[in-house]
């Protein structure tokens, strides 16, 4: 949770006054129903993603294998790493007419 998010809120409380959520979410990068969210919830406000793990997780260390390559680029590692079926072959059927993902 953004402390300077949590900060800016506290001191509306104090004064009394209710912020626009949108302008503040807009000098944040965040979105507005989420400032409203820490308006309501204050510092019980709890930010679910941290326990949740990311679908890259699984492929971590091809992915870290693949970048250590002399002149990889990031999308280089990206573009190689197609969606790998059950039995770990590259799967056509998940590639576009582009060969894109």
């Amino acid at each position: 949770m953004e402390r300077n998010v949590m900060g800016e809120l506290n001191v509306y409380r104090g004064s009394g006054a209710k912020p626009n959520f949108s302008e503040i979410a807009r000098r944040h990068g965040m979105d507005r129903h989420t400032v409203a969210k820490y308006w309501r919830e204050g510092e019980a406000a709890v930010d679910g993603r941290s326990a949740r793990g990311s679908a890259f997780d699984p492929l971590e260390e091809e992915i870290r294998a693949k970048a250590q390559l002399p002149g990889m680029t990031k999308m280089a590692v990206w573009i190689g790493n197609t969606y790998l079926d059950d039995s770990g072959r590259d799967s056509p059927a998940s590639l576009n007419s582009t060969g894109d993902m």
